[in-house]
């Protein structure tokens, strides 16, 4: 994104403003290193591997979730004093980061914990297009539901 956006023009969504650029740039860089290296996981561990019926170890599990909440903590944080990831509107940090956090809601994930994230992640699903974009996300979630109703029959 960053590539496209040099090459082809900012947007508002990606700042030209340095200083705004860098905050942008910033949350994706934590984004990568941390948010999606717990979130993912716990995704696999929690929603993948029940479905292909593949065995988590619970010490690795353990680990990722601990990333996972320290990044939603700091996340929390940063959405009790400004509205959005990166500043007052909202940018591609946020979308990548939504993304990210979104698919935790295929699993058990308790996000009461991270009262700023909650009301944020209501504000991002609002934004247009949003339906289409997580459509599959959103089957996937009402089947799983289905599967775990099912299962405790």
């Amino acid at each position: 994104m960053r590539y496209l956006s040099d090459k082809y023009g900012s947007s508002k969504l990606i700042p030209k403003d340095l200083q705004k650029r860098a905050k942008v740039d910033a949350v994706l860089d934590d984004h990568h290193n941390n948010l999606r290296q717990g979130a993912s996981r716990i995704f696999w561990f929690d929603f993948m591997n029940p479905a292909l019926n593949i065995p988590t170890d619970a010490n690795v599990r353990k680990h990722f979730l601990n990333v996972l909440k320290h990044s939603l903590k700091v996340i929390n944080g940063t959405l009790v004093k400004q509205a959005f990831m990166a500043g007052d509107e909202m940018t591609f940090a946020d979308m990548l980061v939504y993304s990210e956090i979104k698919q935790l809601e295929l699993t058990d994930f308790d996000f009461s914990a991270y009262p700023a994230v909650v009301t944020w992640m209501q504000v991002m699903s609002k934004v247009p297009h949003h339906e289409e974009v997580f459509d599959v996300l959103e089957k996937l979630k009402a089947a799983a539901a289905k599967k775990r109703a099912a299962a405790k029959l």
